[in-house]
């Protein structure tokens, strides 16, 4: 009676933890006009739960011996993996070799962002990207995590610093997923300010339109949300738009277990280098074809001069 019961739980148990004894003796009495007492379908679900339970820890535990592969494979990769104290499975981190040698030649301003999965493992899918000369996604660092907290971000970006220390590149920008529909026209203008006056003419103006707005920006240092005091060289990108881009991209290892989430990842971000190689290693210019047409374009915009030399020091 009891292996029965489980097999109207099955079909039911999408979300075992929201699935109720009382809808499984619904389904019994509906399907085959049967009587199911609540404690026999209690038992049912509590055995379907026990036997979910260690499937997922049979997949999160296949993790390991993956990445310990693409290491061998792949020497100079940065990966982890951690266990709780109940041996059970915490979160993964993989960034490849080559991810980080293709980081060097593209924009060195790093977005961070999240996607939660949709099977039936749920976890979270943490991710870094970068976007080379043509504007395009370069996806660089992959993480599976039980949860979405700040200790797992934290434990991200500790791994990614350790990526990032190996580029040749002393500045970097790491943008995370910040707030941004609250952002007015004036609080995105004084934004991407360039300039330093710009920026506390702005300023003033939020101040004199909205004291409590100005008070609470002036309150987060400018360098993180500013392009005119930020240290470091943005080239233009304040949001993770590009890592959004990224939630859209990996919506096919958002569906499956983690396990083949990241063979998934690891195959798709490959073949991505592959096409973008072979796709940019037949371009003749120094500049990539949307640097040269932004150029280009400026170039149209500007007003000529006519520059006349004097002597071997002056012109006019």
């Amino acid at each position: 009676r009891g292996s029965l019961l489980e097999r109207f739980t099955v079909p039911l148990a999408e979300d075992i933890a929201a699935l109720r004894p009382r809808d499984i003796v619904n389904r019994v009495r509906s399907e085959v006009g049967a009587e199911a007492s609540y404690m026999a379908a209690w038992r049912s679900r509590a055995a379907n739960k026990r036997r979910r339970a260690a499937k997922v820890d049979e997949n999160y535990q296949r993790i390991k011996p993956l990445l310990d592969n693409l290491l061998l494979a792949n020497p100079g990769s940065i990966i982890a993996f951690e266990i709780n104290a109940n041996n059970r499975f915490e979160r993964a981190f993989l960034c490849l070799w080559s991810w980080i040698k293709a980081a060097e030649h593209c924009i060195h301003v790093f977005t961070l962002d999240a996607c939660h999965s949709k099977s039936n493992y749920k976890g979270v899918y943490l991710s870094a990207s970068v976007v080379d000369g043509e504007g395009k996604l370069v996806p660089i660092a992959f993480a599976v995590c039980s949860v979405e907290n700040s200790n797992n971000w934290m434990w991200f970006c500790e791994h990614l610093c350790i990526a990032l220390s190996r580029m040749n590149s002393n500045e970097t920008v790491i943008i995370s997923d910040r707030e941004k529909t609250k952002l007015g026209g004036k609080i995105w203008a004084a934004a991407k300010a360039l300039h330093i006056k710009d920026f506390d003419d702005i300023m003033e103006e939020i101040f004199n339109m909205h004291t409590e707005a100005a008070t609470y920006l002036n309150e987060i240092p400018h360098a993180t949300w500013t392009l005119s005091k930020c240290p470091r060289n943005r080239f233009g990108h304040l949001t993770s738009n590009a890592s959004e881009s990224l939630n859209s991209w990996l919506y096919d290892e958002r569906l499956v277990e983690p396990f083949d989430a990241i063979i998934l990842f690891v195959r798709k971000v490959n073949t991505l280098y592959y096409d973008r190689r072979t796709a940019y290693s037949s371009v003749q210019t120094i500049l990539p074809q949307m640097t040269t047409q932004r150029l280009q374009s400026v170039i149209n915009g500007c007003r000529s001069r006519m520059v006349y030399q004097i002597n071997e020091s002056i012109f006019e």
